[in-house]
């Protein structure tokens, strides 16, 4: 004999939520209703795609602007880099020509200088001519401008040279606007990123495969990011709570098997079992909630159907059963009428368990005995009877 509890309640989903839009927008195209179900992926609603397509677009010239300053630059670099080390290694080559040209300039001042004065002192001996003194002379001053010509063109070739560097320590600068221009690249990239991913969210998706219970949204309507606009629930994993009397609830156990039916579905049965046991009682009823999880064939249980769970709670193996129609009460006692010789025996019986058809009989009769089912309710101790079956 099994003990039963029915129990009751509205079927809920694990996998609750409510949609809402990720953008700013108009609806477009709304494309389910109440009671649908959909796949995983599928498009729910679709807002007015001009402004976010507008801003891709937007996003795109930006980054085409961003990418050809960024090529400027680098070209312009390579340009300049060659150009920079032409021109130092130019400016090197003609400080050393001119180093080399002052130094023998240098040289024929000296030479010109000595034989200026040993020729003074040959003029002044008699020994030469006043026009070769005059000679001499000359070569010496000209040996002398040589060397003013030279330095000057040092000093000159020198002044190019620091301009060569310091075109380069304008290079090395050179490279902070390109390393400026590349990150402005990054940044019209990234821009173009969330563009398209805004675009993408005028398509709102089924986040899971469900149900959807609930729409709030219409086409023409406006809809702001964080604004539930549908609400879903999961098929996959279905279950109901229900209130059960304090005097039932010590009877019942985790995971106990639920055999559950379904007002929408007649007919049908599907299995269940106890998963939570909530153990505070409410203070009005006195009544403990309970969970039964429900195992959903086909996604054919929608959540919000009304349900009755039959929770087994005990059993009693080789129980003597007695058809309930067979029981009769009179002043608190429980009775049978056992037809034994032709005549109908009014037996006291102690009653246990019970269903809807069935009572178990813990005393009073045994395995085997007749009962009255049908018409005890007239009988009395000891009247003949004939048994019709």
């Amino acid at each position: 004999m099994n003990r039963m509890l029915l129990v009751t309640g509205s079927l809920r989903s694990d996998d609750e939520l409510a949609v809402s839009s990720k953008v700013i927008g108009k609806v477009d195209q709304v494309f389910v209703k109440e009671g649908d179900r959909v796949g995983k992926g599928q498009l729910l609603v679709s807002l007015d795609p001009t402004a976010y397509q507008a801003q891709v677009e937007q996003a795109k010239a930006g980054l085409q602007t961003a990418q050809i300053r960024y090529d400027q630059a680098k070209q312009n670099e390579q340009l300049r880099n060659t150009q920079t080390s032409t021109g130092i290694a130019e400016a090197q080559q003609a400080v050393t020509v001119a180093q080399a040209h002052l130094a023998q300039a240098q040289a024929s001042d000296r030479q010109a200088a000595s034989d200026l004065a040993r020729w003074q002192q040959l003029y002044n001996a008699g020994a030469v001519s006043a026009q070769e003194l005059d000679t001499k002379r000359t070569a010496a001053d000209t040996a002398r401008a040589d060397v003013t010509v030279a330095t000057q063109t040092l000093a000159q070739v020198q002044q190019a040279l620091k301009a060569a560097q310091a075109t380069q320590v304008q290079y090395q600068l050179t490279q902070e606007d390109i390393k400026a221009a590349a990150q402005a690249v990054e940044q019209a990239r990234a821009q173009v990123a969330v563009a398209q991913e805004q675009l993408q969210d005028t398509r709102i998706v089924s986040p899971l495969a469900g149900v959807v219970y609930q729409r709030q949204v219409d086409v023409g309507e406006t809809v702001t990011p964080g604004q539930p606009f549908l609400n879903m629930a999961g098929m996959q994993s279905v279950y109901f709570e229900a209130e059960v009397p304090e005097t039932e609830v010590a009877d019942l156990r985790m995971e106990s098997p639920v055999t559950v039916t379904v007002d929408a579905l007649p007919g049908r049965e599907f299995n269940g079992r106890v998963v939570t046991v909530i153990p505070v009682a409410t203070a009005i009823t006195r009544t403990f909630r309970v969970r039964v999880q429900v195992v959903s064939v086909g996604d054919v249980l929608a959540p919000g159907s009304f349900v009755r769970g039959n929770v087994l709670i005990g059993q009693h193996l080789d129980a003597l059963l007695l058809p309930k129609d067979a029981v009769q009460s009179a002043v608190g006692e429980n009775y049978v009428f056992v037809v034994a010789g032709g005549r109908a025996h009014r037996v006291p019986v102690t009653l246990g368990w019970g269903d809807t058809s069935h009572v178990e009989a813990l005393s009073g009769i045994h395995e085997g005995d007749q009962v009255v089912v049908v018409g005890g309710s007239s009988l009395r101790d000891g009247d003949l009877v004939k048994v019709i079956r």
